[in-house]
């Protein structure tokens, strides 16, 4: 598995294609860098250029922190945001902090990662393809979703039942700690 995926990131191109690949492709994901055809850490105005205005726009007058004010949970991982845009078509939430893209949450799970993992195949799939290295996973007290979130690679999945299926994706920048 491991060379496999060592010849894929050889014959894949500089990270500016990639990034040309994610805005190209909304069903790729990239963890850490990017999905729904937008790259962290860019510009909130590029959001409404490629998507339009946002069904809803969310403004707050302090920072929020992603996973403990919308998830109510401590997490290794610290996202931050003022503004939050829904998109109902897209089914796509994009978290903003200061105009900058922090992190993108999808509900269609109709997507693959980089590495040709399909979301749709569930969370065991996902694991099993990604490893246990840097991931945790995260349980609310009384309630039956669990987060697993890679905080090295930038991505978190959401499972709401605890079925095995992946009910929502988290984008955010990678934690290389």
């Amino acid at each position: 598995m491991k060379i496999i995926l060592l010849l894929l990131l050889l014959s894949m191109p500089a990270f500016t294609d990639m990034n040309k690949q994610i805005q190209r492709d909304s069903s790729l994901i990239v963890p850490g860098v990017g999905a729904e055809s937008v790259i962290v850490n860019g510009d909130a105005k590029t959001v409404i250029s490629l998507k339009g205005y946002p069904d809803k726009v969310s403004e707050v007058n302090e920072k929020k922190e992603l996973f403990y004010d919308i998830f109510k949970i401590k997490s290794p991982v610290n996202i931050f945001f003022d503004k939050i845009y829904y998109y109902n078509y897209y089914k796509t939430v994009f978290f903003i902090d200061s105009n900058v893209i922090t992190a993108i949450a999808g509900m269609n799970t109709d997507r693959v990662t980089t590495e040709s993992v399909s979301l749709v195949r569930g969370v065991e799939y996902f694991i099993f393809n990604y490893g246990n290295e840097n991931l945790y996973t995260l349980k609310r007290e009384n309630a039956s979703d669990f987060i697993y979130l890679y905080s090295k690679y930038g991505i978190a999945l959401i499972d709401d039942k605890g079925d095995d299926s992946i009910d929502m994706f988290i984008v955010f920048p990678g934690q290389n700690k």
